[in-house]
Parts: structure tokens; sequence; C-alpha cells
């Protein structure tokens, strides 16, 4: 009787003391689960800041020097003087145009109005007029002509089937006393907007860039290559709460979410446009591995355990202590 009373008087007392250890611990957790995931989303807005202005002045810078380009005199003044000086010139101011971006520029050509190649540079190399006819071909060559002065057309992405890459077309008319005599045009990899992403987010983040219509354009997971056709934004998940997510970027808005993938992993993503186009660029990052790195179970396990024991003991002893003058009166009774 006397040992029945002191084991349940033990584990009262263990009970006791679990409580407080099983509901400050939650609120730690819970606390450092919070703080950690507004830091992480502090650093996640200012690498989707940084990725944002990377790929916006790319765009800039394109369009500022292919407008600049466009006003070359070699350009404009050949269809009075079609001689050899004047395509000469043409060739050095197509290769200045690929010293800008020397890492993603393939192709630059001056196309006249009929769609006949002029000149044209391929990664450094001049080519022969005849081989750009499939530029011609393209959307963006018709809707180029039909840009005002000091206009810059971008145009969809394609395969250029010089290069094998995947490439955005930039084009812009060529004018000679109001008149439309020409088309400019170059293209940037979408490998070396890859690289750009890359170089302005954090190891173990991802950043994409992503097309109104749902297509992505560039990422940090897999390289695009002379793959047949642009993976999908809808790819990458299938769970609901993604799909309301895609919604958002698709309509080009900005904000923060954390959502739980249909494998059950738990991720932080930010959005936003890109200013002067129709694209949206998304920068996730895994919070599970957040959570694990600033609170490493290898070292949380041992201290609860630690903590545990203790209160055990502590039980025992105190157990002990009051029970054995009980003891001492049923002995004496």
């Amino acid at each position: 009787m006397f040992r029945h009373i002191r084991t349940k008087f033990t584990l009262l007392l263990v009970l006791t003391g679990l409580l407080p250890l099983v509901i400050g611990t939650s609120i730690y957790i819970s606390t450092t689960r919070q703080k950690i995931e507004e830091k992480t989303e502090y650093v996640l807005l200012q690498e989707l800041s940084h990725v944002s202005f990377a790929i916006e002045s790319i765009f800039m810078k394109a369009k500022t020097n292919l407008l600049l380009a466009s006003e070359n005199p070699a350009f404009s003044r050949y269809i009075i003087d079609k001689n050899g000086s004047w395509l000469a010139e043409q060739v050095k101011a197509l290769r200045q145009l690929q010293l800008f971006f020397p890492e993603a520029i393939s192709v630059t050509a001056f196309l006249d109005t009929s769609g006949e190649t002029v000149a044209k540079v391929v990664v450094k190399k001049v080519i022969q007029p005849e081989d750009g006819s499939y530029l011609k071909e393209k959307d963006f060559f018709r809707i180029g002509l039909s840009q005002p002065v000091g206009g810059v057309y971008q145009g969809k992405p394609f395969i250029n089937p010089e290069t094998r890459h995947w490439v955005i077309p930039f084009v812009s008319p060529v004018y000679y006393k109001g008149k439309t005599v020409g088309l400019l045009y170059f293209d940037i990899n979408l490998e070396y907007l890859s690289k750009k992403l890359k170089r302005n987010i954090s190891s173990g983040n991802h950043a994409f860039l992503i097309e109104r219509s749902g297509k992505i354009l560039a990422q940090t997971i897999i390289s695009i290559g002379e793959s047949k056709g642009l993976p999908q934004i809808t790819d990458l998940d299938q769970s609901p709460f993604f799909k309301r997510l895609l919604s958002d970027i698709l309509r080009g808005k900005n904000g923060v979410r954390k959502f739980h993938t249909s494998k059950g992993r738990e991720y932080l993503i930010s959005f936003q446009s890109v200013p002067s186009s129709q694209w949206s660029v998304m920068v996730i990052t895994p919070l599970t591995r957040n959570f694990a790195t600033l609170i490493p179970p290898g070292k949380a396990l041992p201290i609860f355990l630690a903590t545990f024991i203790f209160i055990i003991l502590i039980a025992f002893i105190m157990s002990k202590r009051f029970t054995e003058p009980v003891k001492e009166v049923v002995a004496g009774t």
C-alpha cells in the first residue's frame, strides 16, 4: 500500500514537472520559428529586390544601347550610298553592341524593310547576309518595323538556329528622314539571365524569371539548354495553394507567401513584377532547412532528455522525502 502511494506521488510530481517543460518548449519553438520566418522573409525580400533590379538593368541597358546603335549613320545612309565603307561600319557597330553583353548576346543583325539581312555578327563572327533569312519569319520583325521613333520591341523567346540557345530578341526600327529603312536586331541568351539570378541569391535558395503566360524563362535549378520547349511554372508543384499563388504572379502582383508543397515540404516565396516588362521574378527558400540550421536537433534533443531525467530524479527524491514521514506514522500505528 505504501509503495503504491509513493508511485502515485512520484508520477504526479513527474507530470507536474513535465507540464511546464512541454509548454515552455512549445512557446520557445513557436517564438523562435516566428523570428526565423521574419528574418528569412527580410532576407528573401532583399534578394528579390536584387534579382529584380539585375533583370531590369539588363533590359534597360539593352534597350538604351540598341537605340543608340539605331541612330548610327552606317545603318540609315546605306540606302543612298551602298558602298563597302558603310557595310564595314555596320559590322563595327554590331560588334560594339555585343561588347556591352559579352556573355549574353549571340547574334546582332541589321535587316532592310523586306527582311533581307544586310549585315550580321554571330558571336563576334561576321556571317553572310543570306544566312539570316529566319529573322524575317518571326513575329518581332513585322511588329518591330511598326515601332515609333525611339521604340524598342521585345519579342517572344525562341531557339536561335545558329547558336542553338534560347534567346530573347530585341528589335528597333532604323529611320532616315522620317521613313523606316530597316530593323536592328540583337538577342540575349536566357542562360545569361539564369547566371544573373544565381549571382543575386543565397546558397540553397532558388530564383525564377517568369513570363506572364506561365513559362519559366530563366531559373537556378536546371539549365534550359537546348530543350524543345520552355518549362511551365505549373510543373513546380501541384498543390492547390501554389496554383492560387500562380494567379497572383501571372497578374503581375507583388507579395510574400508561405505554403506546403504536395510532398509536405514548407517554403517561403517572394515575388514581384519586373518594371518595364511583362515578366515577374520569384525567389523561394525552404523554411524547414532554416529552422533546422538555427535549432540543430543534435543539440535540442540532449537538452530535452537531460531536463526530463532531472525532473524524474527530483520527483523521486521529493516523493521519498515527503512519504518517509507517512511511512513512519504507518509503522508506528
